[in-house]
């Protein structure tokens, strides 16, 4: 190796440890600049993300009372009631009367005066009826276990004293109706009106006469064979005597919508009287 070799060595040696120096100059610069950005952005972060003071615990108040919710009650009185909607006791008469009216008998104009009470009830599991043919009783109950039966017993007569004759159409049971709580229940049709509820031998009718038979029917027994029938009536001919009387019969839940036991002091009867004599109804008691 000559000289010129040997010095252009030593300056490519020279120029190499300069270069490296000048590299690892400029990376302590560059770390000494970025360690300073680094702990201000981590000095930045542990500030937004660092725990907030916790808040002071309120005091434990004492246990709050109770407060009771009224309940809605009709504070009217019953009377005033009774009267504002048509109601009536037990044996009190619903009654209408308008002058001029055509009878069905043809005979003109006549007045019509026309009274109407429920004058009593009997609730039952079931009942029985008397069976002349079998000598013997059988027993009824309701379609539904859940149900009952109620019986209305209505007097309906037409007044000839302070009227006339006018031999009005009669009102049958599906005038009258059961109403417990908002619902009306309607009367059963009689499948063999002719049979005597043995538990009403010893009721008797409005006034004090006979044992009551299904309302609208006239029980019948020929002379001679002893068949006893029942027939339908049509009209309501004037005078006391010839008063419709009798049970309206229905099957309603012993218990209301609210679990109550059904009895009279959640049930109305209802009558519809229509143009004649309008609607009203009577508090059992």
């Amino acid at each position: 190796m000559n000289d010129y070799e040997n010095e252009l060595n030593k300056r490519t040696a020279k120029w190499m440890g300069l270069l490296i120096l000048s590299a690892l100059l400029f990376l302590t610069i560059l770390m000494l600049i970025t360690s300073g950005c680094v702990s201000g952005a981590k000095n930045g972060y542990s500030s937004i993300m660092a725990t907030p003071p916790p808040a002071p615990t309120p005091e434990p108040t004492g246990e709050p009372e109770p407060i009771e919710i009224p309940v809605v009650t009709v504070t009217g009185d019953p009377e005033t009631y009774m009267l504002r909607t048509n109601g009536f006791h037990m044996r009190e008469w619903h009654q209408w009367f308008r002058n001029n009216v055509q009878g069905i008998n043809g005979q003109g104009t006549k007045d019509l005066r026309t009274l109407v009470t429920v004058y009593s009830y009997k609730f039952m599991d079931s009942y029985h009826w008397w069976s002349v043919s079998w000598a013997r009783k059988f027993v009824v109950k309701p379609d539904d276990s859940r149900d009952q039966f109620l019986f209305a017993f209505v007097n309906m007569y037409s007044d000839d004293v302070f009227a006339d004759d006018v031999r009005q159409y009669g009102m049958d049971c599906t005038h009258f109706t059961a109403q417990i709580d908002e619902r009306l229940y309607f009367a059963d049709q009689f499948e063999y009106p002719e049979r005597r509820i043995t538990e009403f031998d010893n009721l008797y009718t409005y006034d004090h006469v006979e044992t009551p038979g299904p309302y609208g029917y006239q029980i019948v027994q020929e002379k001679g064979s002893g068949i006893i029938s029942a027939q339908s009536k049509e009209w309501l001919m004037g005078g006391r005597s010839n008063a419709w009387d009798g049970y309206c019969q229905y099957q309603i839940p012993r218990q209301d919508k609210y679990g109550n036991p059904v009895n009279a002091s959640n049930v109305k009867i209802v009558g519809n009287f229509a143009n004649l004599g309008g609607v009203a109804w009577w508090k059992l008691e």
